[in-house]
């Protein structure tokens, strides 16, 4: 099978990919962008973009990935803390050009294409060996974004074992449905180079679109969020002829955020097939997979990246217990970057990742979530676990601690339901699974959670509608809370 770069509106081979991206560099060459240089490169996922990005690689250049949704003021922000010298938008960034170094990059192809063709042949030998191959961005749920500095070769070696270990194949037609401007949207990206198989570059957040890329283009290979996958049940619950249209797709990847045992169970009903989970941050790239031959939980960890799960001390603990997760691995950043620009180095082997989870007997890593442990009423609560055992109830929860005096801190559960259902029902569904001192203090039901440009649950907005709320209420104390039902149409937190 030859391999391909599909869109929704055109095919290209890979010597066409290889041909556009070696001429761009060469008309980027000639503008000036040369060796080293630091360039901001911001746009949706396309064709184009995956032309400019991999010609940023050939050309050796510190990249800073910005997603395509940040506002004009965040990438402003970022452009100053990354001391960018050259900045290469979309076109939907048109209004928000206007200096000598900021260029279109789907102009700067169609303009490629009329120089004589190259005899040069796309190369990653410079850019790995870059400290500063790239800069991400974490993804501000929890608050201010950080720019994470990547050498070129903890991203290739990283991306390389997890090609291994998931075992692709050269006649697979992978669709990330996931911004390239992140790492796992990004690692895919590479990992498609690395294996030389067919890619399917789909607007991915159209639906539609992307069902009928799917049986059209016979994708083998699925990345996305939980959210995405959501929306796909949706979809195939009003065609449920798509299921069997897409029984070609081999491994359905999830990753990004906690996979719930809700979305789990429902995937397997509707496709009858696991979803496969993984786990991994932009601080030191892919962690642990899970694969068609070992399905459960997040995998074992990839070849050479090491896990162990730690209390609060510092202390290793057995297997079966949760606790702290922290990683060693080639794939660590080199640092985070600085106000003026540099990096700030990482000054430990082993990262603590901020996560919770725990081995089991067969060393499949579970990952809950954030650790986020809060002091309740003489208890020690980690919301992440709040929130798996919430879920029990049948539908995602997400937990917001608030400080609070007397108990040391209020909780207030966020909850999903389609249906609105009210207050009351989802109470009585709720306790019997808490002890008294995890139950809520306030429940709120979203029809939809918000989310970020990632596709992660917006925890900021929800603790800012929690934080209003407890406002309002100070002033209708005389108000029997437990008679309220809270009902929130997703609009209020736009």
């Amino acid at each position: 099978m030859t391999a391909k770069v599909i869109t929704p509106r055109q095919s290209y081979t890979k010597g066409e990919f290889e041909r556009d991206v070696v001429g761009l560099a060469g008309y980027l060459r000639n503008r000036g962008v040369k060796s080293g240089d630091r360039v901001l490169l911001k746009g949706k996922n396309s064709y184009p973009f995956a032309v400019t990005l991999f010609s940023l690689i050939h050309l050796n250049t510190s990249i800073v990935l910005v997603d395509h949704q940040q506002t004009q003021k965040q990438t402003d922000e970022m452009l100053l803390r990354a001391n960018v010298r050259w900045k290469l938008l979309g076109s939907l960034d048109k209004e928000n050009s206007g200096d000598s170094h900021s260029f279109f990059y789907e102009e700067w192809i169609r303009q490629s294409k009329a120089l004589p063709d190259s005899s040069e042949t796309l190369s990653f030998h410079e850019w790995r060996e870059r400290r500063d191959a790239a800069i991400l961005w974490s993804s501000g749920s929890t608050g201010e974004p950080k720019g994470i500095v990547k050498s070129g070769r903890s991203i290739w070696d990283n991306i390389e074992k997890t090609r291994m270990a998931m075992d692709y194949r050269d006649d697979d037609v992978l669709m990330p449905l996931l911004p390239f401007s992140h790492y796992y949207g990004l690692s895919i990206l590479l990992i498609w180079w690395q294996q030389q198989c067919s890619l399917v570059i789909p607007q991915y957040h159209m639906l539609n679109q992307v069902a009928n890329l799917i049986i059209r283009e016979g994708v083998t290979v699925i990345d996305a969020a939980p959210s995405t996958y959501y929306s796909l049940l949706n979809l195939v619950q009003k065609k449920l002829e798509l299921v069997e249209q897409m029984r070609q797709v081999r491994m359905w990847c999830v990753g990004g955020a906690p996979l719930s045992k809700q979305l789990t169970d429902q995937f397997y009903q509707a496709f009858g097939m696991l979803l496969l989970d993984g786990y991994g941050l932009t601080e030191v790239g892919n962690v642990a997979v899970s694969n068609l031959n070992t399905p459960s939980a997040c995998g074992y960890p990839l070849n050479d990246v090491d896990v162990q799960i730690k209390d609060d001390s510092g202390k290793e603990i057995p297997v079966c217990e949760t606790g702290g997760i922290w990683v060693r691995s080639h794939g660590l950043m080199e640092g985070y970057l600085d106000s003026d620009g540099t990096i700030v180095p990482q000054q430990s082997k082993w990262y603590d990742t901020g996560d919770i989870g725990f081995f089991d007997t067969d060393g499949y890593l579970h990952v809950i979530g954030r650790k986020h442990a809060v002091h309740r009423m003489g208890y020690t609560l980690y919301l992440a676990s709040l929130e798996k055992k919430a879920e029990e109830c049948g539908c995602p929860v997400k937990v917001i601690a608030l400080d609070e005096e007397r108990k040391g801190c209020s909780l207030h559960f966020f909850i999903e339901d389609h249906e609105t259902r009210s207050f009351h029902f989802w109470q009585k569904q709720i306790y019997p699974l808490l002890f008294s001192y995890e139950r809520p203090d306030e429940i709120w039901v979203l029809e939809q959670f918000p989310l970020n440009h990632n596709g992660k649950v917006d925890l900021v907005k929800l603790r800012e509608f929690a934080v209003n709320k407890r406002k309002e209420s100070h002033l209708t104390a005389n108000v029997d809370r437990g008679e309220m039902q809270y009902v929130i149409p997703s609009s209020k937190l736009d």
